[in-house]
């Protein structure tokens, strides 16, 4: 480096050095005087007064309710089945019809039964005249036999085949009985009224005795049938009123009552068997649907019950506030059982309390409030 350069380095240093520190001084002159400048007095808001929502606590007489849900069920149903093997000929009703007591629903072929039916009648009058002509045999040798001209043996023979021929006779009856019933029982009729749930089989199969053919259902009552445990039971009783909802109509409420408890539990479940029966004339509630029942359970008497959202949970332990005069006091509470959406108190609230379910804003002990009627 030259001695120009070292000359003009320390010519040059001092200049930025006197720059920097006025530029400081700048800055720290003009932060101090919006610093310093005076602002306008800021007034505190207004105190907003709290206002409540309240509830006076009066004792009352509390229903527990057992809540549980099932599958409605018609009250009477049956499966029409074959009474007699055959081809199935003609088919009346399909799914979804209804049906009349009486009313027919299959038809067997039936020609086969017919002339059965005839073969049997000529069989019974073949009996019978047998049986007209050995009566008047029997008075005619009657006679002979008083008479001595007929033998004992004769006589004897002559009053067996008389009684095979009754016999006959009565047997020939009862086998024409018997193929006048298949006959009628190629006529499938509904033994009460409702509607055709299922269908199994099409004309023209041939079908052994015994085959189902249909599901018929009536479904102006709907059973519904819950399990209840041992130590519910001990409130239920016969013909205690029912609430059910449906999950398929979640707006309305439908009334049944207690028709059945059973008298011992389901060894896989552990409970007890209770069917309810609710009215369904309008055939609304159709079998498979899932309702939503509330049984009457244990009556509280003489209880404090307050709604659950009036209650706080604090660091102490629950909490319920409450309003003497315009303020508020925190009183501790010890919580019994839960009813839904409200709670049984058992200690800390009294009758006449005026507690507290909903506020405009944070509540603490000592504020004063204003209470909204």
């Amino acid at each position: 480096m030259t001695s120009s350069q070292k000359r003009c380095w320390w010519v040059d240093r001092p200049s930025i050095q006197k720059a920097t520190c006025l530029g400081i001084a700048l800055l720290v002159s003009l932060s101090l005087t919006y610093g310093c400048e005076e602002k306008p007095n800021a007034s505190p808001p207004p105190t907003a007064e709290n206002r409540v929502e309240v509830f006076i606590v009066t004792p009352e007489t509390v229903q527990e309710t057992i809540s549980s849900s099932a599958v409605a069920a018609p009250h009477m149903e049956y499966r029409v089945s074959m009474q007699i093997s055959g081809m199935l000929a003609v088919q009346h009703v399909d799914r979804g019809d209804s049906v009349n007591k009486g009313d027919v629903l299959f038809e067997i072929d039936s020609e086969a039964f017919q002339l059965q039916v005839k073969d049997r009648k000529a069989n019974l009058a073949r009996a019978t005249a047998r049986l007209h002509f050995m009566g008047k045999e029997q008075k005619r040798k009657k006679s002979l036999y008083k008479e001595g001209t007929l033998s004992e043996t004769a006589w004897d023979q002559h009053q067996f085949d008389l009684a095979l021929a009754r016999a006959e006779r009565d047997q020939a009856r009862v086998a024409l009985d018997q193929s006048e019933r298949d006959l009628r029982l190629t006529t499938l009729r509904s033994r009460l009224s409702g509607m055709v749930l299922e269908r199994y089989h099409d004309p023209g199969e041939v079908l052994p005795e015994g085959t189902v053919l249909a599901w018929i259902v009536d479904s102006t009552e709907i059973i519904f049938e819950v399990g209840v445990s041992d130590t519910a039971l001990r409130y239920l009783h016969l013909k205690d009123p029912v609430k059910i909802t449906i999950d398929a109509f979640p707006v309305k409420f439908f009334k049944g009552h207690v028709v059945r408890i059973s008298g011992n539990a389901n060894p896989k479940t552990g409970t007890f068997a209770v069917e309810v029966k609710v009215p369904n004339r309008q055939l609304e509630i159709l079998p498979g649907m899932i309702g939503r029942l509330k049984l009457l359970g244990e009556t509280h008497r003489d209880q404090i019950v307050i709604p659950l959202m009036s209650v706080h949970q604090k660091l102490e332990g629950q909490v319920v506030y409450v309003v003497e005069g315009n303020r508020i006091l925190k009183k501790p509470v010890h919580l019994g059982k839960v009813l839904g959406d409200r709670v049984v108190i058992q200690k800390g609230i009294e009758a006449g309390n005026t507690v507290i379910l909903m506020s405009q804003r944070r509540l603490a002990e000592g504020n004063t409030v204003k209470i909204i009627k």
